[in-house]
């Protein structure tokens, strides 16, 4: 694996960033245990994740979407102006396509329901380390649904033409998600 953590002995450094101190604690207490994983720091809000992440220097941010005050996807887009090689995995525990869109709109790295085990997280976390992009197939089933469902209709009403039919944000969003 062509991680950080592998190649100079280094761990990888993660910052939790969630309003739910509980949700946190249960996530710190797994990834504890993994060698190559250091939780760099534990944030409660979006405004604290600005403030701390360049101290902190963490490779990966695992990042709540709904908190008080900045959402997790305003915080990722400000961190990822100032900082692009930080890894950014959004955990919700809603899959909805407008907050998928909106948090590759602002360059997450991937996007997690709240109730994955804890080998898909290992694999999100090493996925992104490794300069690839993590979507479960749930949130990627979410987001072909809608391109499938215009198809079929475009393709019933009779109007398979050469026309574009999807935006260019649309596109790259489905290049995204086609691309893992």
């Amino acid at each position: 694996m062509n991680t950080k953590g592998t190649q100079t002995g280094a761990k990888l450094k993660i910052l939790l960033v969630d309003d739910h101190r509980l949700y946190r604690d249960g996530i710190e207490a797994p990834l504890s245990g993994v060698k190559d994983l250091e939780i760099v720091g534990s944030v409660s809000t979006g405004e604290e994740a600005l403030s701390q992440y360049p101290a902190l220097k963490p490779d990966v941010i695992l990042m709540d979407i709904m908190m008080p005050g900045m959402t997790g996807i305003e915080a990722t887009r400000w961190i990822k102006e100032q900082c692009e090689s930080i890894k950014i995995i959004l955990v919700s525990s809603q899959v909805n396509k407008e907050w998928v869109s909106a948090g590759i709109q602002a360059g997450i790295d991937g996007y997690l329901p709240k109730d994955v085990e804890k080998s898909t997280l290992l694999e999100a976390i090493r996925t992104v380390m490794a300069g690839g992009r993590f979507f479960t197939q749930a949130i990627t089933s979410l987001v072909f649904e809608d391109f499938y469902n215009h198809k079929k209709n475009t393709f019933a009403k009779g109007k398979c033409d050469n026309h574009k039919t999807l935006t260019k944000r649309e596109m790259q969003v489905l290049i995204l998600v086609a691309s893992g």
